[in-house]
């Protein structure tokens, strides 16, 4: 059974991020430090829809979805740099490469915004982050989804 969260604009959470409260005692919630966290599909982070509420755009997430808030998960993904640095803390992660100008653009939630521990070299190659995730957290998002206190990590 899908259970719908509405984001409305400004993708803030409303009354519904309680119905997360009993995915909480899972153990991959809480993570060990140190431990390797479980990794997210980018499917399941793509499973939200677009909708108009009062004429304006939301966005829907699932349980699954939002059971991952606060979790400490781990992504793979191609770095989507947010300036030209060679180094950067914070980027874009998303399951394919730079999009072109002829490709497909890419869905709301197919990207997430990584804000690393320190920073790490710009990388054409996939790259792997772990670290918090944070779903639709306020009205300044640039993304659904956000991963904090992150570090790269091996596969």
């Amino acid at each position: 059974m899908k259970a719908l969260s509405r984001i409305a604009s400004g993708l803030t959470l409303g009354a519904a991020i309680g119905l997360t409260a009993w995915l909480s005692s899972h153990a991959w919630r809480s993570t060990p430090a140190g431990a390797i966290p479980p990794a997210i599909s980018w499917y399941t982070l793509a499973d939200v829809h677009v909708v108009t509420i009062d004429g304006q755009a939301a966005v829907e997430l699932n349980s699954q979805v939002l059971g991952l808030n606060h979790a400490r998960v781990r992504l793979k993904g191609f770095m989507l740099p947010l300036d030209l640095a060679k180094r950067a803390k914070r980027f874009l992660l998303s399951p394919s490469p730079l999009p072109c100008m002829g490709c497909k653009p890419l869905g709301p939630g197919e990207t997430v915004e990584v804000v690393c521990t320190h920073a790490i070299p710009y990388s054409r190659e996939p790259v792997t982050v772990s670290g918090i995730l944070s779903v639709g957290t306020g009205a300044d998002d640039r993304s659904i989804y956000r991963v904090t206190d992150a570090t790269t990590v091996e596969d």
